[in-house]
């Protein structure tokens, strides 16, 4: 599972030293090979352009992502769970499958992004959503499981977090906060700034969003 650069983005390279290029996975938020993106407004979620649609033929117990990030985790329902409205663009990444990983299909969904300026950095997601589908649950597993020994030998504490009636693992001190799990055949991977959780709300939220996200994907 893995994601991009900077603070969030921390995820990619990170995740890179994992199982990098192409083939990492933050539950999908690598943009890998064939993939597409476009970028929505989070007044109406409406795209600014088409996208493949999330196709494969798996088995009916390895079953592909259902839908893109406006069903799979539509603005509303990420602001419900936060408690808090989330301003900017929302931009998502569909992947093609990866045979060679075992995967079947993910998605990347980044909500709350400014608009970009020349010449400075890229903005940053406040909130970075991955989902992955895989051929069996083993290799869902083996690729959560391979998230949480980067970020520990990066210098990061797990923890465990509820997640309905799966078990998450949170990640902390390697970037942002991010919560990480496998259900059957699906894998989430859910990061959020800092300064967006309140100590007290900050497992809730995390797991409020990965239970919404993987029901969202038909997990």
């Amino acid at each position: 599972m893995h994601l991009r650069r900077t603070t969030l983005g921390f995820l990619a390279t990170l995740l890179a030293l994992a199982a990098c290029t192409d083939n990492t996975d933050n539950t999908g938020n690598e943009g890998g090979k064939g993939s597409s993106s476009a970028s929505t407004d989070s007044t109406d979620g409406t795209s600014r352009s088409a996208s493949p649609s999330l196709s494969a033929s798996p088995t009916p117990s390895a079953s592909p992502i259902s839908g893109e990030c406006g069903s799979v985790l539509p603005i509303s329902a990420l602001e419900q769970v936060m408690g808090i409205p989330v301003i900017g663009k929302t931009n998502f990444i569909v992947g093609t499958p990866e045979p060679d990983i075992d995967r079947i299909s993910y998605l990347n969904c980044r909500y709350g992004l400014a608009d970009a300026v020349a010449g400075q950095p890229e903005p940053v997601a406040q909130v970075e959503v991955g989902v992955s589908a895989y051929g069996s649950p083993g290799s869902a597993s083996a690729r959560v499981q391979g998230t949480v020994e980067a970020y520990r030998g990066q210098g990061a504490t797990q923890s465990t977090v509820a997640v309905g009636a799966a078990s998450g693992t949170l990640l902390i001190g390697s970037g942002e906060p991010t919560l990480v799990l496998a259900a059957g055949n699906k894998t989430v991977a859910v990061t959020v700034l800092s300064a967006l959780l309140p100590a007290d709300k900050r497992d809730a939220i995390l797991s409020g969003i990965a239970q919404r996200a993987l029901t969202g994907a038909g997990g």
